[in-house]
C-alpha cells in the first residue's frame, strides 16, 4: 500500500551503516549482555561529542542512560564509525551500494517510521522494515551514538517527542519519550501542542511547538532547562547556530525570527519577515541564513547584522517552498507545487552569494513536503511526495553540463 504522503526524510551515513546493522528481539535475547557500556568512551574518542544508549531494555521511567550528541554539522568528521561484530548477521544484510534513509510516512489510517535502503547502482529502492508511530511525523532529528548507530527522534501532534532505535526490525515501543506536558497545566491538553521542529546541539536537544514555546531538553538529564516564549503563534523553527552552541534562532508563524543566547533566556535580536516561514538552513559554515517563506520565495539574512533586509532575495516558486536542501555549492529547493529548482553558488564567495537557477525539474509525485541531500554521494538528494522520490542530478543532462 502505498503512502498518502511523506512528511519527514533523512540520510543516514555510510559510517552508521554495516552489513549487518540491523537485528530483531531474538537477536537481542541472545546478546543482551553482550554490549559493555563502559567500552564507549574507550579508544580515545572524546565522549563530550557522542550520544550512548543501550539496545536492551535497561531504561527506567523513560530516561536514557548517558546520553551526548554529536553535532551535525562537520558530521563525516565526527560521527563514528560503527564496529563490525556489534550487531547479529541474522536480519538481511545491506550491501555496500545500499543508502539508508529514515522516512516518516503516512498512510489512511496510521503513520509510520520506515527504513528504507536504496541502491546507488541499481537504482533500486525498497522498504526494509517499518516502526508504527502514535501519529503523524511532523519533525525529525537524527541522534547520533557512538559505535551503535543513530536514534530518530520524532514529533507529531502531541506535546510527546519520541525516540526510537531504527535499527531494531520488531520495535513497537520508543526507547524513550521526552513529554513538554508534565501534568501540572492541564489545560496544554486542550489546546494545541504538537511538535512541529526539531534541532540538537551535542546533548541539547530543541524543540519547536504549537503552543508558541521553545522547549530545550538536557538529554543527558532528561529534562527541560530552559523555555523560551517570545513568539505569539507556532513555532516553525529552531536551529542552533553554526559557530555558538548558546545561540539558538527560532522563527514562527507570527513572522518573526529571534535570537535567543539561552545563557541568560534573553532575546539579543529580532527581525520582521515578508511572509510565514517554512523552512531554513545554514549556509555552510557561516552566519547566514537560508529561509524559505509560505509565498514560495528564498531569502538569505545575515545574523550578524540584525534588521529587516535581508541579503538577497529570489522568487522560487508561486507556492510555498517547503524544504531547502544544500550539497557543495548546489541549492535545492523544493515546493508544494511538486516542482525542484535548482541553484549554483558561487564557491569562492566569503558570504552566501545570491544563487542562480540553472536547472528546473517537475517531480510529478504530487506535493513535496522534505528533502535531504546524501552525505555519501555527490548530487543525490531524497524528496518526500506522495512517495519517495530518489534524484542524482548528474542524471539530467541540463544540470551536468551546467556544472562542468
Amino acid at each position: 500500500m502505498d503512502p498518502i504522503n511523506v512528511s519527514c526524510i533523512r540520510w543516514i551515513p555510510k559510517n552508521f551503516c554495516k552489513s549487518s546493522m540491523f537485528y530483531s528481539y531474538y537477536d537481542r535475547i541472545d546478546d543482551n549482555n553482550s554490549l559493555d557500556q563502559s567500552s564507549m568512551v574507550e579508544n580515545g574518542v572524546n565522549s563530550d561529542k557522542y550520544m550512548y544508549m543501550p539496545l536492551d531494555n535497561e531504561i527506567t521511567n523513560g530516561k536514557l542512560l548517558e546520553n551526548n550528541l554529536a553535532k551535525e554539522k562537520g558530521i563525516n568528521e565526527e560521527w563514528n564509525y560503527l564496529n563490525d561484530g556489534d550487531l547479529s548477521d541474522s536480519c538481511p544484510s545491506i550491501e555496500e551500494s545500499d543508502r539508508v534513509l529514515v522516512v516518516g510516512s503516512n498512510y489512511e489510517d496510521y503513520s509510520s517510521l520506515e527504513i528504507v535502503l536504496y541502491n546507488v547502482d541499481s537504482c533500486g529502492l525498497e522498504t526494509h522494515h517499518e516502526i508504527p508511530l502514535n501519529g503523524y511525523p511532523l519533525a525529525m532529528e537524527l541522534l547520533p551514538r557512538q559505535n551503535l548507530g543513530v536514534l530518530a527522534c520524532i514529533g507529531t501532534y502531541t506535546p510527546d517527542i519520541t525516540i526510537w532505535d531504527i535499527y531494531d526490525v520488531d520495535l513497537l515501543e520508543p526507547l524513550a519519550v521526552l513529554s513538554t506536558y508534565n501534568g501540572k497545566h492541564k489545560e496544554r491538553k486542550d489546546r494545541n501542542c504538537g511538535i512541529i521542529s526539531l534541532d540538537y546541539e551535542r546533548n541539547y536537544l530543541c524543540a519547536g511547538s504549537e503552543d508558541h514555546n521553545v522547549y530545550m531538553w538536557d538529554l543527558q538529564k532528561q529534562e527541560i532547562f530552559n523555555t523560551i516564549r517570545h513568539h505569539n503563534d507556532k513555532v516553525q523553527i529552531v536551529k542552533w547556530h553554526n559557530n555558538d552552541p548558546n545561540i539558538l534562532i527560532s522563527a514562527a508563524f507570527d513572522n518573526k525570527l529571534v535570537v535567543n543566547d539561552i545563557r541568560n533566556n534573553v532575546k539579543v535580536g529580532e527581525m520582521t519577515l515578508s511572509s510565514d516561514v517554512e523552512c531554513a538552513i545554514w549556509y555552510n559554515s557561516t552566519d547566514s541564513l537560508l529561509v524559505g517563506f509560505e509565498n514560495g520565495s528564498i531569502k538569505c539574512y545575515d545574523l550578524r547584522v540584525m534588521g529587516n533586509e535581508n541579503v538577497w532575495s529570489v522568487d522560487n516558486n508561486k507556492k510555498a517552498c517547503t524544504s531547502l536542501a544544500l550539497k557543495s555549492n548546489v541549492l535545492v529547493s523544493s515546493s508544494l507545487s511538486g516542482t525542484v529548482n535548482i541553484y549554483s553558488l558561487d564557491p569562492n564567495s566569503n558570504t552566501c552569494p545570491e544563487p542562480k537557477k540553472i536547472y528546473k525539474k517537475k517531480l510529478g509525485a504530487g506535493p513535496i513536503f522534505a528533502s535531504s541531500a546524501s552525505i555519501d554521494d555527490e548530487y543525490i538528494f531524497a524528496f518526500g511526495c506522495e512517495v519517495i522520490v530518489i534524484a542524482d542530478l548528474l542524471s539530467f543532462d541540463k544540470f551536468r553540463q551546467m556544472i562542468q
